[in-house]
């Protein structure tokens, strides 16, 4: 599928940045995006090279938002809603999620404050989002030649409970861990509610990639990962809705 319209949370650094950056120019297929909306918490002071990759290309539009405060969702996709236009909104990638440090190697003993704010951020915060749009997705599918949207929750491996015991070694991420298979729970719930309107929805773990989150020990570049994952984007079917990929097509287990 083309994309003419995107929407990216977190774009202000790691794989939401580099999402943009490649939507923006399109590099893969040249074909580049119309509008790349490109959405932060706080552009102006903590997204210098968002800020820059704007200024070279005008299909950008930068939008301030929070996904842990459901006012700045709905300011911000009433904004989405005017700049997409009667064409609606091709693809959201619910980017934006936190992994609580303190809580890397504590095991049982996180805080629940941590909890607390990984199941807000990475699992309501994408359902929220999701909601919010869902009017613009839907009259982008009703207008594509495709007759379709697509929704990809940014998700990991870590959430992935048949894979926990052979990878909890590494990280106990309890937090992290429960709200990515949370979110990809959501995600197949959100792909179910939304088949009927030709929205496809799922989680797409992106590989361990270096980004300040993953750190400089992981095996995939951003470049890498974000060009394998828009790859699988482009060609998702309805088919694919509900399932759990990854970054290079493989179907995951969860």
């Amino acid at each position: 599928m083309d994309i003419e319209s995107a929407f990216i949370t977190g774009a202000n650094r790691g794989i939401g940045l580099e999402l943009v950056r490649l939507l923006a120019a399109n590099e893969l297929t040249h074909q580049k995006a119309t509008r790349v909306l490109a959405a932060c918490r706080c552009p102006e002071e903590r997204a210098e090279e968002l800020q820059n990759l704007a200024q070279r290309h005008p299909n950008i539009e930068i939008i301030k938002l929070d996904v842990d405060d459901w006012s700045s969702i709905e300011n911000a996709a009433k904004k989405a809603d005017e700049l997409c236009g009667k064409g609606g909104l091709n693809l959201l990638v619910n980017n934006a999620g936190v992994n609580p440090m303190d809580s890397l190697k504590s095991g049982l003993n996180f805080q629940t404050s941590d909890m607390e704010l990984a199941v807000r951020t990475n699992i309501l915060g994408p359902i929220q989002m999701t909601k919010a749009l869902l009017p613009v997705l839907k009259r982008s599918a009703q207008m594509t030649p495709s007759g379709k949207a697509i929704v990809v929750n940014i998700s990991s491996s870590a959430g992935c409970i048949k894979q926990t015991p052979l990878n909890y070694k590494f990280g106990n991420l309890f937090p992290y861990r429960v709200s990515k298979a949370g979110l990809n729970m959501a995600s197949v719930c959100m792909a179910e509610d939304l088949r009927a309107d030709g929205i496809i929805c799922l989680p797409l773990h992106p590989g361990w990639v270096r980004t300040d989150m993953g750190g400089q020990k992981a095996p995939l570049s951003v470049e890498e990962s974000v060009s394998s994952c828009l790859k699988v984007i482009k060609n998702l079917t309805m088919q694919d809705t509900g399932s759990f990929l990854s970054y290079d097509g493989e179907v995951l287990p969860w």
